[in-house]
């Protein structure tokens, strides 16, 4: 792997973690690079660490982002709770696997409430990166066995698989970002009434 790699792989997890609430798959944009310098346990290894620290560096932008959001939710309810349990070694411990978990924003918020409430940041990346980097290694496991799977079926090269993976992750995220969804929902309860 090449710096050229490793930096790429950082900042795509980086960016596609900086911003609250993001749907992206920096593990599944990796994948073509993974397929050029070979899939072996030690380049999925060392990709996973360097998507994972990318990723939790990324949340340090939503946690400023809470930072400007501080003067407008300083008193609100919950956060005002998460502020009290912070400190706590059960809270740490609930951080760290609500930052294993694929698909909810659990960690966002978390990372938005601890900007808004100013706390001290650097405990919470120190957990957040061991965390992402096992995330990213049981995200990039399942993305192989899978893309493997449908590379042996229909006989595609895994290199243009990863790559034809990665832009139709792309256009979904286009679509689900530019797709009138409040539209066609109102149209479907609409019928059921």
């Amino acid at each position: 792997m090449n710096i050229y790699h490793i930096l790429y792989l950082f900042f795509e997890s980086f960016i596609l973690n900086s911003l609250p609430l993001s749907i992206g798959s920096s593990t599944l944009l990796a994948m073509p690079i993974l397929s050029i310098i070979g899939i072996n346990i030690y380049n999925v290894v060392l990709a996973s660490i360097i998507l994972g620290t990318g990723s939790a560096t990324g949340k340090l932008v939503t946690y400023t982002i809470g930072i400007f959001l501080s003067k407008p939710l300083r008193n609100n309810k919950n956060l005002l709770f998460i502020k009290r349990i912070s400190n706590s070694k059960k809270f740490y411990i609930i951080f760290f696997f609500l930052n294993l978990l694929p698909l909810v924003p659990f960690d966002d918020l978390l990372f938005l409430s601890f900007g808004i409430e100013r706390l001290n940041i650097l405990k919470y990346y120190l957990i957040a990166v061991p965390a992402r980097i096992l995330k990213s290694f049981s995200e990039l496991y399942a993305e192989i066995f899978v893309l493997n799977r449908v590379s042996n079926f229909t006989h595609i090269p895994l290199f243009e698989l990863s790559v034809i993976s990665a832009i139709m992750f792309i256009i979904f995220s286009i679509i689900f970002f530019k797709f009138d969804w409040e539209k066609y929902f109102s149209k479907w309860t609409l019928k059921e009434k």
